[in-house]
């Protein structure tokens, strides 16, 4: 199982520090995480999560995968969550945060972020060709209402590392390093 790190360079051409606290707890936890930088920040800011999650499918499609955004601290080691996605197929959110109430997804929640998501081998083609059908978007957005997705969920196993977003213009509460 491959585990992919999307990050993108800052305004300043720069790598987010909350990176490298993210890879060290990563590599402590015994995964052994690859870093995809996005240098082209031409992307609408709401868009990159998506653009780069496809990306990463399209060039990693022979693996079962793990795909983390760049703020993700893991709760959990490897070989704790190789059990717990043991059997699974299609797509399963791993780290995430939970709804507000007023915005209802497939299953009647919204799950805000995409800390860490798996996808089985088997299925990266298929998400592959429902993604590329569909326009970019918020990724945690596009996961929750489509229900052309093989989607499940387990209890989140980790937590987003307090940042600022380019996304919601402001400080994005988390986990404080």
């Amino acid at each position: 199982m491959k585990l992919v790190v999307n990050t993108y360079l800052s305004n300043t051409n720069e790598l987010h520090p909350y990176l490298i606290e993210s890879i060290c707890r990563l590599r402590s936890m015994d995964y052994k995480p690859i870093v995809k930088i996005t240098y082209n920040n031409s992307f609408p800011v709401n868009h990159i999560c998506y653009i780069n999650f496809l990306e990463v499918l399209r060039f990693y499609k022979d693996e079962d995968l793990l795909i983390a955004e760049d703020d993700l601290f893991i709760n959990k080691n490897y070989e704790e969550l190789k059990i717990l996605l043991e059997n699974k197929k299609g797509i399963v959110r791993c780290a995430y945060q939970h709804s507000p109430k007023s915005i209802k997804g497939k299953d009647g929640h919204f799950y805000i972020g995409t800390q860490l998501t798996f996808i089985a081998k088997d299925y990266i083609n298929t998400l592959i060709e429902i993604m590329e059908k569909s326009k970019p978007q918020h990724l945690d957005l596009y996961f929750s209402k489509n229900k052309e997705i093989l989607i499940e969920k387990i209890d989140s196993i980790g937590d987003e590392i307090e940042h600022y977003s380019n996304i919601a213009k402001g400080i994005r509460k988390g986990k404080i390093l």
